[in-house]
């Protein structure tokens, strides 16, 4: 199974875009609409069961694989960015894989990772390389286990993966100024016997807006590899493709118009600003979300930490057509989730009021 968050562990509030980007672009083009926040036919409360203890890294995605959860990120007093876990006692029983530049290290490998039948893959979008691992293999030999190769990576690439069946996703957020942009498309796909498809509509109209909201793409990919769910991280905006083929759009959801201050290649939030998803994990039937859609920025930006409410609090599922079928508010913020279908659980990267990091699960 797939997930997308190349920048799962940016900062909060002002983003400083990397200086890669250096503020470029032909930017997406799109339509005045209407929005309006989702309606869910069941809101429940549920409370999450902590299955480790205090994470000592800040984490950057989660996965689930036979009796073993997965978590990539960076560490607090290791260089490690590969954490494992028995999934019943919630304790670590491997690590490894160095941050850094050398043989079989990443620097921005744990921010954009594929699973595919229990073989992870690192696409270092910064060192141009792939390192790959199945994770037996790898509870047994650690770094034994690694493979690395080359791996150019596409100019403007803020998301790659690889899907079920073999395909390769590729989703840029090209520069607003730049005029090297023309033959790069939005969304790509491509397949070993060379076929290519392409999708370059956006929902955004504005440019600077458009490339800085999808330099954070909240992104997910049915375990068919048939589907792929796009999200917005301020304002809620919901995309869904068919790409079992080529790329086609089911269904653009404008559920929370996207309102920020985009300014020299940074953007701060305003008083009107609300917040959408955080984080997408979906099925082949459901999509699943880590989503605010609670709080005005100038509603909660000047109280003091202890009155400050938490965002991102809850869990948004919806259908592949972006119709809202549940809700359900968990009291933590939900950074990282997975859903286990055959265990109907939900796995999650959690933090509480004090900033403490776990993992939790609960059923829904």
């Amino acid at each position: 199974m797939n997930k997308k968050n190349i920048n799962s562990i940016i900062p909060k509030g002002t983003f400083a875009v990397l200086a890669m980007t250096i503020l470029m672009a032909q930017g997406c083009t799109g339509r005045k609409v209407r929005y309006s926040p989702p309606s869910f036919a069941s809101e429940k409360t549920v409370h999450f069961t902590k299955v480790s203890d205090e994470l000592q890294y800040l984490p950057s995605d989660i996965f689930v694989y036979g009796d073993n959860i997965i978590v990539t990120g960076c560490g607090k007093n290791s260089l490690n960015t590969l954490f494992i876990y028995d999934k019943t006692s919630g304790k670590e029983i491997r690590s490894g894989l160095k941050y850094g530049r050398g043989p079989k290290e990443t620097i921005m490998g744990q921010l954009c990772v594929s699973m595919v039948d229990g073989r992870m893959t690192y696409y270092d979008l910064m060192l141009d390389k792939m390192l790959s691992f199945r994770i037996e293999d790898f509870l047994k030999s650690g770094a034994e286990a690694i493979t690395e190769q080359n791996f150019i990576v596409p100019k403007w690439t803020r998301f790659l993966t690889e899907t079920a069946d073999g395909k390769i996703i590729n989703l840029t957020s090209k520069g607003y100024l730049a005029k090297d942009t023309t033959t790069i498309h939005r969304i790509s796909l491509s397949r070993e016997d060379g076929f290519c498809s392409d999708y370059d509509s956006c929902p955004i109209e504005d440019k600077p807006l458009a490339f800085t909201i999808y330099n954070q793409p909240k992104i997910s990919i049915s375990p068919d590899g048939t589907k792929m769910a796009i999200g917005t991280f301020a304002g809620a905006i919901l995309e869904t493709f068919d790409i079992s083929k080529e790329i086609r759009n089911i269904a653009t959801k404008y559920f929370i118009e996207p309102v920020i201050s985009v300014h020299s290649g940074t953007y701060s939030y305003v008083d009107q600003s609300v917040l959408g998803f955080y984080d997408l994990f979906t099925t082949d039937d459901r999509i699943f979300a880590a989503y605010d859609g609670k709080y005005k920025w100038g509603d909660i930006a000047n109280l003091p930490d202890s009155k400050r409410p938490l965002k991102f609090t809850r869990i948004a599922v919806f259908d592949w057509k972006g119709n809202g079928l549940a809700i359900y508010d968990t009291g933590y913020r939900v950074e990282r989730i997975f859903y286990a279908e055959t265990e109907n659980t939900l796995y999650a990267m959690i933090t509480d009021k004090e900033r403490k990091y776990f993992i939790g699960k609960i059923k829904i």
